[in-house]
């Protein structure tokens, strides 16, 4: 019989999917991830990791050094057994242009050394100053990574909101649903080092994957070989453009096989 008391497992199932502010999670059964190309987001996520490392840098005087995350896809349960009880969850959720949540989390401990070598202070408390530091940096990143998503000219007007770092119980962060991308980004400073990781929504990762993705080539409105053209008697002239799509010559009791309309 049970005493009344409520166990950790019951404490976290309670607590999951708690609103830290933001757009909202994608409804259940929607997530893509399945499919993620997670060789394009480790791509895009190592051409952004320099201009990472630079502004921390020119933020705190100090090296960091960031390298090329790992990209897992991950249920919550899987990012909770990875994450320090306390966490620094920063929500940056996008606005316009993608779809879904975007957060950033690290240790306490980094959150505190960042903040010390900003402010010059020794025993950083996590308070709104220090958070607001916190929040500054990874407003940086996000910035970075959308003017490198912004010059494919596949998301016009992207943005997202306010960076908004809070010092909470990892089991209170709000997760995007089902499967979702996590970039594990190892960091080093001063010789210590930790671990940032990032989480997108299925619906925006797909977002991101389809903006890298390159152009396909222009089709063609026929399929026709240069030797079927020339025995079909010289086609290439005098053959209204009407008849092309629907696979007529134009001359009485001629068909063009393979001719497919292509509508852009």
């Amino acid at each position: 019989m049970s005493d009344g008391a409520i166990s950790q497992d019951e404490i976290d199932a309670l607590l999951a999917g708690v609103d830290m502010g933001g757009g909202g999670s994608a409804p259940a059964g929607s997530s893509p991830a399945a499919s993620l190309d997670t060789a394009t987001l480790g791509n895009f996520a190592a051409e952004t990791v320099g201009t990472f490392s630079n502004s921390l840098k020119t933020m705190t005087g100090s090296d960091f050094k960031i390298q090329k995350p790992i990209v897992e896809v991950l249920t919550r349960d899987d990012v909770l057994k990875k994450l320090p009880e306390m966490v620094v969850a920063v929500m940056t959720d996008f606005s316009a242009g993608l779809t879904g949540d975007h957060l950033f989390l690290m240790d306490p401990e980094l959150a505190k050394k960042i903040t010390s070598l900003v402010n010059k202070e020794t025993a950083p408390e996590l308070d709104e100053m220090a958070l607001s530091v916190i929040s500054e940096a990874i407003a940086q990143q996000v910035g970075t990574q959308i003017t490198h998503l912004s010059s494919t000219g596949k998301l016009p007007g992207l943005a997202s909101r306010p960076a908004e770092a809070l010092h909470v119980p990892k089991a209170m962060v709000r997760f995007p649903q089902d499967t979702f991308p996590v970039f594990s980004y190892p960091v080093s400073v001063d010789g210590t080092d930790y671990t940032i990781w990032e989480a997108f929504s299925s619906e925006a990762a797909a977002g991101i994957i389809k903006a890298l993705s390159p152009s396909a080539a222009p089709q063609t409105a026929a399929t026709l070989s240069p030797s079927e053209l020339a025995g079909l008697g010289g086609m290439g002239s005098g053959v209204p453009a009407s008849d092309m799509g629907s696979g007529q010559s134009g001359v009485p009791g001629m068909n063009i096989p393979n001719v497919q309309s292509v509508q852009y």
